[in-house]
């Protein structure tokens, strides 16, 4: 991320210094005033209270991960210059070509790692066993499901799929079983579909946990959560996966409920559930990562 200053004190991003300016966005005029204009202060913007490079270093520490970087300058106008065909026009996705080079960088890093990877790996569990499953790509879901649910194909340009109460009824009650395989109560996680910034395109939900104590018994609630499908983590209008606990369940299946609490053209999309242990809050399944194609197309 790169900020505007101006007298030393942060006054905006890039797009708030081109409408001071009063030259369109990724412009020949754009980039020309970027490279021409000495007194244009332009800096990286730091992550918190941590800098981005002793971020990452320490990523790479604890995750034993390797970094690729895109090329860049440590003068903010020089890579914008010289990086701006990686970038789409707004700058906040990749261009055709920055997927490219990216996908080149992560192979090299395969390519070099590969003769020191154990021909049979360790396959481990999320702690103490998980159960997920997702359908986000796949449009294959094994859960049992309320009968008014579909397997909604969602996006036009890429296959992905939620269930949900389809589009002619997005205001409708819905419900799955979940199954807690273990013998002591595990976290149960929710995917579902989020969009911002607000409002959301999607209703904000109940969802509530119902359980048996026997098969065909009673089922009593044993957990409720109020759901808001409006990410705030992004400076571009944006459509994605959001994850949250909902509660724990105990052994043996569970009915998941949700029910919509305001009224929206789309209905809640559910696109993954786990089963994890006390120690994950936030699932093994976490979907894609945020997508910034145009909301119209959804």
């Amino acid at each position: 991320h790169i900020s505007w200053y101006k007298d030393n004190l942060r006054v905006g991003n890039l797009r708030d210094w081109s409408k001071w300016q009063d030259v369109g966005f990724d412009t020949i005029d754009f980039f020309t005033e970027i490279s021409k204009n000495p007194n244009l202060d332009l800096r990286w913007q730091m992550i918190g209270n941590q800098g981005r490079d002793d971020l990452v270093a320490s990523i790479i520490k604890d995750f034993g991960a390797h970094l690729y970087k895109l090329p860049y300058h440590e003068d903010p106008k020089v890579s914008i210059v010289e990086s701006r065909h990686l970038f789409s026009q707004d700058f906040t996705r990749l261009s055709t070509e920055g997927h490219h080079v990216i996908s080149l960088g992560i192979l090299g890093i395969v390519y070099r790692q590969f003769n020191s990877y154990p021909r049979h790996p360790r396959i481990g569990t999320w702690g103490d066993g998980d159960v997920c499953h997702s359908w986000y790509m796949s449009g294959d879901c094994p859960l049992e499901r309320s009968p008014n649910l579909v397997m909604e194909k969602f996006k036009s340009i890429a296959t992905q799929y939620a269930l949900s109460t389809g589009m002619d009824n997005p205001s409708d009650t819905g419900w799955i079983v979940v199954e807690n395989p273990f013998e002591t109560e595990r976290n149960f996680i929710l995917s579902y579909m989020v969009s911002g910034p607000p409002p959301s395109i999607y209703p904000e939900v109940v969802i509530r946990i119902y359980h048996a104590e026997e098969e065909g018994g009673e089922e009593i609630e044993i957990a409720t959560e109020h759901i808001d499908p409006t990410t705030l983590d992004y400076n571009a209008e944006v459509h994605t996966v959001a994850t949250t606990k909902v509660g724990r369940i105990p052994p043996g299946k569970s009915r998941v409920y949700w029910a919509a609490k305001t009224n929206r053209r789309r209905p809640f999309r559910i696109v993954a559930t786990q089963v994890v242990g006390d120690g994950f809050v936030t699932g093994g399944i976490l979907g894609p990562s945020a997508d910034y194609s145009h909301m119209s197309l959804y």
